[in-house]
């Protein structure tokens, strides 16, 4: 789905899975627990490329890598 940017244990994750930009809220800092993964170079090109389909910007789209 192009509002989703995959990561899974390349990420530090235990299993794949996916950022879902489809029902983004916002939380204070204080809520939030333990790091339990981190993104990449290519995982920040992607999750850039799908925030930008995701809310329909009008900038242009991060290039795959």
């Amino acid at each position: 789905m192009s509002s989703e940017a995959p990561v899974g244990p390349a990420q530090g994750l235990d299993h794949p899975g996916a950022i879902s930009l489809d029902n983004v809220l916002t939380i204070p800092t204080a809520s939030l627990g333990r790091i339990v993964g981190y993104l990449g170079e290519e995982q920040e090109h992607m999750l850039a490329r799908a925030m930008v389909l995701a809310f329909n910007l009008e900038l242009p789209l991060p290039g795959n890598r």
